[in-house]
């Protein structure tokens, strides 16, 4: 078997598995959430949480549900040094499956905003139709990023605003609600 038919297997069989996740199904909110999924209940809660307080959030997601993309955001440590990570995409037909990996250690409105900073990555990839899979990803970041932490991580501007708004989204929401 080559190894495009071994991609496309796995790619179907780990749809296959998240898709038949119950907690994956219970999701249901105006957003829809359609195209970003976890099968961590917690991790989902935090996506439907800063979809709902968040216009920046809502509106990274409403971008990848108007894509051929389907972002799976899972607890795993990215190594490197950071908190979270846009690991790797692969192309299966006509969708582009990313993994995003998050250490989910505390659940909170950091965490939120760390997923906000690696959906805007996911936005940056999928602006560019000509990147199928995690080499493409790779190529495509050695000419738009910057060095991040020093220890392989890349970064993008837009990525850390996204992040940074969204932080400061979820604050004023918090800060309305006590009033």
């Amino acid at each position: 078997m080559d190894t495009v038919n071994r991609v496309v297997i796995a790619v179907c069989g780990l749809c296959w598995v998240v898709l038949a996740d119950p907690a994956i199904a219970q999701i249901s909110s105006p957003t829809s959430l359609v195209h970003v999924r976890s099968r961590s209940p917690q991790i989902a809660a935090l996506i439907q949480r800063g979809a709902e307080r968040s216009a920046t959030f809502r509106q990274l997601v409403a971008t990848i549900d108007g894509s051929n993309g389907i972002v799976y955001i899972e607890d795993e440590n990215c190594g490197h040094g950071v908190p979270a990570c846009l690991h790797s995409v692969v192309t299966a037909g006509t969708h582009r499956f990313f993994r995003v990996k998050v250490n989910a250690r505390n659940i909170d409105d950091y965490l939120t905003q760390m997923i906000a900073h690696e959906l805007r990555h996911v936005v940056e990839v999928l602006e560019d139709p000509s990147v199928t899979d995690s080499a493409a990803m790779m190529r495509l970041y050695q000419r738009i990023t910057r060095e991040g932490n020093g220890e392989g991580a890349m970064e993008t501007a837009a990525a850390i605003d996204a992040g940074n708004t969204v932080r400061a989204e979820l604050r004023a929401f918090e800060r309305r609600v006590a009033q």
